[in-house]
């Protein structure tokens, strides 16, 4: 019950975290006038960033150092824009672009739960 708690937290701060990702992305190209590809990658850098840091706060309840970590999220999400930019090349329906949603959330929420956090999870210090 511990573990589909802590999914549906992921689930919940990827969402939250894509929303920033989305918000960001529409005012860098709107205010910068900046091409889509520049706006993407700059919001994507700080998605990551968000995404990170709520999952370690809220999800995995982590006191693990931000660094290391935070290196080897960025990895993942580069070689993920790399493949899914791939599949989006040749097709962009609807129904290919949520599969690949859901290929990301499952993927990454694994890869953070065994790969980033996995000695360090509910480490974190409560602080009265």
């Amino acid at each position: 019950m511990k573990e589909l708690c802590r999914f549906l937290k992921f689930i919940f701060f990827c969402i939250l975290a894509a929303m920033i990702e989305f918000l960001i992305m529409k005012l860098i190209s709107h205010f910068f006038i900046l091409s889509s590809v520049v706006s993407k990658t700059i919001a994507l850098i700080i998605f990551v960033y968000f995404d990170f840091k709520l999952n370690k706060f809220f999800t995995f309840e982590s006191n693990i150092n931000n660094t290391i970590p935070l290196i080897k999220l960025y990895i993942f999400y580069i070689i993920f824009s790399i493949f899914s930019n791939s599949i989006f090349h040749f097709n962009s329906s609807i129904l290919i672009i949520v599969l690949v949603s859901i290929i990301n959330v499952l993927f990454e929420f694994y890869y953070q739960k065994y790969f980033i956090f996995k000695d360090s999870i509910d480490t974190k210090l409560i602080k009265i």
